[in-house]
């Protein structure tokens, strides 16, 4: 006989699908019954990321129940693949690199950015070109303008657990431009443009 380890809710484990039968996903992942993600998460799923899928593949999985008698092992594969972009989110946050995100939506408080299957937030006061308007209507104008496109950023704070993943453009800014100053010579020539006037 073989000691089967019990996975724990909460477990990120990395199962190996074994089949798809009808929108249900069942994976292998070490334990003595095989684990489902149920037709409800998976109807939900991206169809483009569904139609990659395929026995043998090795996904992460996130265990929410944990069998008593009959009962099915429930994993979701849409959390597990949430929680890798937490960890990955996390070294880079601690690593201080600057990334590169899609500006996903905006609100009265700043921008909303994808990054991976989670999504952070750019408070205003860390966004540089509105960070001094005080005017909403123009505030709102700017951020509207800015879905779509791309915004380089540093995570300043991140707390999976109570889902919070908060990031900087200013800071980014500030690296580029210390970079900038650092790789400047004594006699070079520079262009510029004006972006204020004071008297």
């Amino acid at each position: 006989e073989y000691d089967f380890p019990q996975p724990q809710r909460g477990d990120i484990i990395q199962g190996e699908i074994l089949r798809i039968d009808n929108d249900v996903v069942f994976i292998d992942i070490g334990s003595k019954r095989d684990a489902m993600v149920p037709f409800q998460e998976v109807s939900q799923l991206d169809d483009g990321f569904l139609e990659n899928l395929s026995a043998g593949d090795t996904v992460p999985v996130y265990v929410t129940r944990t069998p008593v008698g009959s009962e099915q092992l429930l994993v979701s594969l849409e959390r597990g693949l949430q929680e890798l972009d937490w960890e990955r989110a996390t070294k880079l946050h601690e690593d201080q690199t600057t990334i590169e995100l899609k500006i996903v939506n905006y609100n009265k408080g700043g921008l909303v950015v994808e990054f991976g299957r989670i999504q952070g937030f750019v408070p205003n006061s860390h966004i540089p070109a509105i960070q001094n308007v005080y005017n909403h209507d123009k505030r709102t104008s700017y951020k509207s303008k800015k879905v779509d496109e791309t915004l380089k950023l540093k995570i300043i704070e991140i707390e999976p657990k109570r889902e919070r993943f908060v990031l900087s453009a200013k800071a980014a800014q500030k690296e580029q431009r210390q970079e900038r100053m650092d790789n400047l010579s004594v006699g070079e020539t520079l262009t510029g443009t004006i972006v204020n006037m004071k008297h």
